[in-house]
């Protein structure tokens, strides 16, 4: 199974390794030797603090075409760095000093709870 984010315009949101600079979908691949199960574990936090400083400084600077590409990257975001609160933190943290690496950092800290 495949998915990617492609604008109205044609543009698609992709990532630029940290490893290699090579371009991929965000989210990752599955293995060769992995299986969906553990595909789908692992898919939870795909992302790299690398990866994800850049997306993160682009929606605090408004560096974007317009709001569908800032709702794109925050469900990127969202999912390769397993973090359902990221919006809040971009958002809503009011203090002065806010950082897209101090997002970035909270975003990787977060651990569902399962009660």
């Amino acid at each position: 199974m495949t998915g990617a984010v492609v604008r109205e315009d044609g543009r698609l949101l992709a990532i630029r390794r940290s490893d290699d600079g090579a371009w991929e979908l965000p989210g990752g691949v599955l293995e060769l030797d992995e299986s969906a199960e553990q595909g789908a574990a692992a898919s939870r936090r795909r992302m790299s603090r690398e990866e994800a400083l850049p997306l993160v400084r682009r929606l605090l600077t408004g560096d974007l075409a317009g709001e569908a590409e800032g709702d794109e990257i925050v469900d990127a975001l969202e999912r390769g760095l397993g973090c359902p609160h990221i919006s809040g933190y971009i958002y809503w943290d009011m203090d002065p000093d806010l950082s897209a690496e101090r997002i970035v950092d909270r975003a990787l800290a977060y651990r569902p709870i399962a009660l």
